[in-house]
């Protein structure tokens, strides 16, 4: 019997492991809500040939255009990339994306991370920027990356190793603001995403743990800690200029600086410190707003 028992028990976990905690014993909402989480969400968003919208050179960058609608850009890293699924569901805007991994819109030769032709990209941005009619422009920027800023060459061949030169952030604020400078001045309109919280556990993992311990409906949590220091890092850098902003603390944190990770309807990041679909769909109606 015992045997038979342990033989058993052998079975179920191996079946567990082999079907995702047996999978088709979820609810289609359930799901629905793995379904969005198979891809960080920086990474989500496809043309209509299934290619990825994301580390495209802004020439051949995606666009949906929908018509009479509202123009929206979305520039930057990941943390601009971050919103775009849930942009391009919106019937009326017509979305261009130039999101690059890693390489927020700044003025001048800058890199970050693992991409050195960065300050490639944001020149063939700005050619394209400056044709474009005046537009509203949704910039999101990962702020603390501005700690590890490095001198780009002014020009970079393929092939061709770039500077590692560190530069300080100061430098690469000052950049920010000039390529905002540089906006208006294009008659463009600026929304800035400020810093997005920072969660304490990987959300994405916790998710998944919920969903085979049978645990079908979500709940708030507060697991996430407070950027504030920074976003009013950026207000201040920006004073004087017409822009708008997100404040995404404002809206995923309480008064003790505790923040959200988890609500209703699922979990809110993806890999990290990224939003989630159902992370950046609680801001799709304040982006509406500040639309021109």
């Amino acid at each position: 019997i015992l045997i038979v028992l342990l033989s058993l028990i052998g079975l179920f976990i191996v079946g567990a492991y082999h079907t995702n905690g047996y999978i088709k014993r979820y609810s289609p909402s359930v799901l629905d809500t793995q379904k969005y989480f198979e891809t960080t969400e920086f990474r989500a968003l496809i043309d209509k040939n299934g290619i990825s919208c994301n580390h495209r050179n802004p020439e051949n960058s995606c666009y949906f255009n929908k018509g009479k609608s509202k123009e929206l850009i979305v520039v930057g890293d990941s943390f601009s990339g971050v919103f775009t699924r849930n942009l391009s569901e919106m019937n009326n805007l017509s979305l261009r994306v130039f999101q690059y991994e890693q390489c927020p819109l700044l003025s001048t030769a800058i890199w970050f991370g693992n991409v050195p032709e960065c300050w490639e990209i944001n020149k063939s941005r700005w050619n394209q920027l400056e044709k474009l009619s005046p537009s509203n422009i949704l910039i999101g920027t990962n702020f603390n990356q501005f700690e590890r800023a490095k001198k780009s060459l002014d020009q970079l061949k393929n092939g061709e190793t770039n500077s590692t030169d560190q530069i300080s952030s100061e430098e690469a604020f000052l950049s920010f603001r000039q390529a905002i400078e540089k906006l208006i001045q294009l008659g463009h309109h600026p929304i800035i995403l400020l810093q997005t919280p920072n969660p304490e556990t990987d959300v994405a993992k916790d998710l998944q743990k919920k969903i085979v311990r049978a645990n079908f409906s979500f709940q708030k949590e507060y697991d996430g800690t407070s950027t504030e220091e920074m976003d009013q890092k950026v207000i201040e850098l920006l004073n004087g200029l017409q822009v708008d902003f997100i404040n995404v603390n404002k809206k995923l944190c309480n008064s003790e600086s505790k923040c959200l990770t988890f609500n209703e309807t699922g979990g809110l990041y993806n890999e990290g410190d990224h939003l989630s679909y159902f992370g950046a769909k609680i801001f799709m109606d304040d982006i509406q707003q500040k639309l021109k």
